[in-house]
């Protein structure tokens, strides 16, 4: 499967939520997710890969990630495995010998728009808007939600905490809510 996405950040993810009620988008899930990455001595982060273990709305699953060449939008292959538990999916890609490498976490409300998939994220980086779809959907759905493709991001969470740890001059470190989250 190819996934085709872009983000956006905003400082009030109500106003998008308004925005999507507005247009007659319609609210799929809300929820945690935590995200494990895991990886072999960073060979995959060096072929521009991931390897993902999730939790979320109470089912895991395992995601491979290979990313491919694009500019304005984040373009990968995606394979997604379902796993019967968090737990288990974590000591089978233990036990094949990968690492976690990266712990990250989000708060997510799941909408859909005129095929488009419209994810409302907030993690300790900040609020940001995700739309998933064709090319053509992901621009047709940013305009309709009043945003300027001109201040799309084409990059991951873990790119943007990256930059974010950079400029902030903190070692990198997981991307986790405090106690209650």
């Amino acid at each position: 499967m190819l996934e085709i996405e872009v983000k956006f950040r905003v400082d009030d993810p109500g106003t998008i939520i308004e925005r999507l009620k507005r247009v007659g988008a319609r609210k799929v899930d809300d929820g945690f997710e935590r995200n494990i990455k895991f990886d072999r001595k960073c060979r995959l982060l060096k072929a521009g890969s991931l390897l993902r273990l999730r939790s979320y709305a109470g089912k895991a699953d395992i995601t491979y990630k290979k990313r491919l060449p694009s500019e304005k939008f984040m373009m990968r292959e995606e394979i997604i495995l379902n796993v019967d538990s968090f737990e288990r999916g974590k000591r089978l890609l233990e036990a094949i010998g990968f690492k976690p490498d990266f712990r990250y976490e989000k708060r997510r409300q799941t909408w859909e728009y005129n095929g488009a998939g419209i994810l409302v994220d907030e993690l300790v980086i900040g609020n940001f808007i995700e739309i998933e779809g064709t090319k053509e959907k992901i621009e047709e759905t940013a305009g309709k939600l009043g945003l300027d493709m001109r201040d799309a991001i084409p990059m991951s969470y873990g790119e943007l905490f990256i930059e974010h740890c950079k400029a902030k001059g903190v070692p990198l470190h997981d991307m986790v809510f405090g106690e209650g989250h």
